[in-house]
């Protein structure tokens, strides 16, 4: 951005600035706003100016911006000022997401800390050794030492002889990745036992790796005397449910809900109380009630499973869902529902989605190379051995061969170049990506006009594309600007249907001949309905295994496709 030192006005950005801000075009801000206009906090403004008046110049300089619609933007501002030229050469970064995502960790750590801190049971974690590395108060107040004296000790140091050969096993199984509760009595500092009850998970790393332990320690002493120790045991076990960040449903053997921690509510989109009295099931998607079903049946049985379903919130969205059961005990022993815990695996199933497109594509880039380009490459050999046979013809039809020759080398450069790697699977924005491979079509086919078009109402519209998919466009665009006639034009519109992106491609052409649209597809049919093609063919092959579909439609004139994507889901 360049703006004038004394007024702030703006005279100067590139495209993408504009972009930046929400603005299509950079007329629409040159001239017209100054950068005061662009702050959400006018004190952020003088706060900046003081920054550069001090130092001359600003680095990263970080500002919380608004766009053209009044959405915020965070960016990282470099500025030089030029005094005798009279204006602030600027660049701006959007760092929104980063920010975002920063806050986002930021936040998290704080409630994961209060939440170990306030967590109305000990909490302990060990290495593989069983050396404590962090206690909360309550696992303190349990065994009544200080913090300072607990981390670093060995924790079978602080339970009964008798019971450390229950606990010995139970640390071997952890490693392998078992979880397991059980019953324990600790030694005090004071000399005193306690009676325990321990949940152990294992604890793992970044990468997955077991390291340790993550033990929750509660003592049951007067629970196991008195009913009154029996409430409040369970009042403290609700409590820690309540806190946990996964989903946590207790049902009777009906699946009917008796209770529901906050996060299984939120999970769903649905008010807490209202989840109570409901059937869980009513939340699935058609196809996984039967499942469900006998999952149940198993559990009156006493057996613990898990399994993946996909449920749908109450906003329509469906996500998918991984679901640890098992069965609830009355008093007595006898089976009286489920306990299940719900973890929402939605991003984990897009990300093998993506992967398994990756795969797909690493096939298709194998068919092409042992196949078509092969091919190509016996075409250019046999069009040159033919030149070598007519060095003594007329100069006409040696340049008439050189030219075919020509062609097919440049079609097989095309290919080549939109080969990308499987990992150049991305997440854009539809409209987005379409806009730039017209824009870069436009620059390359003089006289062509692209326009797209699309309902600036509706959510952005966001899909899983590889490199090739770029391929698929472009083809689309240089068929008619070659066969459109003198001024081409390409109108797109783009609308969403269901979990679907509508992409409809027309121009003003003469159309495809009715002999031809019935294996327009069909390899080696070229979009004039001339045999040796392979761009609508290769098309198709691509759509298909991006999990799309690509047809043509019948108009009165000129040509039309319809373009199919799915969408990403939105979380």
């Amino acid at each position: 951005f360049r703006t004038d030192l004394q007024s702030g006005l703006i005279i100067g950005c590139n495209l993408m600035g504009a972009q930046l801000f929400g603005y299509d075009r950079t007329e629409e801000l040159e001239g017209k706003l100054t950068v005061s206009d662009m702050y959400m906090n006018r004190s952020d403004r003088r706060a900046f100016i003081k920054e550069l008046e001090d130092k001359g110049s600003v680095k990263d300089y970080l500002l919380h911006l608004k766009k053209r619609e009044f959405s915020e933007i965070w960016a990282e501002i470099s500025s030089i000022p030029y005094p005798k030229e009279g204006y602030l050469e600027s660049v701006v970064i959007d760092v929104t997401d980063r920010r975002r995502t920063e806050q986002s960790l930021a936040a998290s750590e704080s409630r994961y800390r209060e939440l170990i801190e306030n967590l109305p049971a000990g909490l302990g974690i060990t290495d593989l050794n069983e050396i404590l590395t962090l206690v909360n108060p309550a696992f303190c107040n349990i065994l009544g030492y200080n913090e300072d004296e607990l981390v670093g000790i060995n924790v079978l140091d602080t339970i009964l002889p008798r019971d450390r050969i229950k606990v010995q096993p139970e640390t071997e199984l952890r490693k392998s990745g078992v979880t397991s509760s059980y019953e324990i009595q600790v030694v005090r500092k004071d000399g005193s036992s306690r009676d325990v009850s321990l949940s152990a998970v294992p604890h793992r790393n970044d990468q997955g790796d077991i390291i340790g332990t993550i033990g929750v320690l509660i003592d049951i002493s007067e629970a196991k005397h008195a009913e009154v120790a029996i409430r409040a045991s369970e009042k403290r076990l609700r409590s820690l449910i309540e806190q946990l960040p996964l989903g946590v449903a207790i049902a009777d053997l009906d699946e009917c809900v008796e209770l529901v921690n906050q996060a299984l509510a939120e999970m769903l989109w649905q008010e807490r109380n209202k989840l109570v009295g409901q059937n869980l099931t009513e939340y699935l998607t058609p196809e996984y009630a039967s499942m469900v079903q006998e999952q149940t049946e198993t559990r009156k049985m006493g057996v613990k499973s898990t399994y993946e379903v996909e449920m749908v919130r109450t906003d329509g969205i469906r996500i998918d869902i991984r679901v640890f059961a098992a069965p609830n005990y009355s008093s007595t022993g006898e089976v009286r529902g489920s306990v299940g815990v719900f973890q929402d695996i939605t991003d984990e199933k897009q990300n093998e989605a993506i992967l398994m497109q990756q795969e797909q594509e690493i096939n298709l880039y194998g068919s092409l190379l042992r196949h078509d380009l092969r091919n190509d490459l016996g075409l250019i050999l046999s069009y040159i051995e033919t030149v070598q046979m007519l060095l003594k013809t007329p100069d006409e039809e040696i340049q008439s061969f050189l030219i075919s020759a020509m062609a097919t080398i440049e079609r097989m450069a095309d290919l080549l170049k939109y080969f990308g790697r499987p990992q150049d699977v991305r997440e854009v924005d539809i409209v987005e990506f379409i806009t730039s491979i017209a824009l870069e079509t436009q620059e390359a086919e003089k006289g062509l006009k692209i326009s797209v078009s699309y309902d600036s109402n509706t959510p952005p519209q966001r899909i899983t594309a590889g490199t090739l998919l770029a391929l698929v466009f472009m083809n689309l665009f240089r068929n008619s600007a070659q066969h459109a006639g003198e001024e081409p034009i390409i109108e797109v519109n783009i609308s969403e249907s269901g979990q679907n992106s509508i992409i409809r491609v027309s121009d003003n052409g003469p159309g495809i001949s009715p002999e031809f649209q019935e294996r327009l597809f069909a390899r080696g049919i070229s979009s004039k309905g001339e045999s040796g093609g392979l761009g609508l063919y290769l098309c198709r092959q691509i759509m298909e295994r991006t999990g799309g579909s690509i047809e043509l439609l019948k108009t009165d004139k000129g040509a039309a496709f319809e373009l199919v994507l799915p969408l990403r889901r939105k979380v």
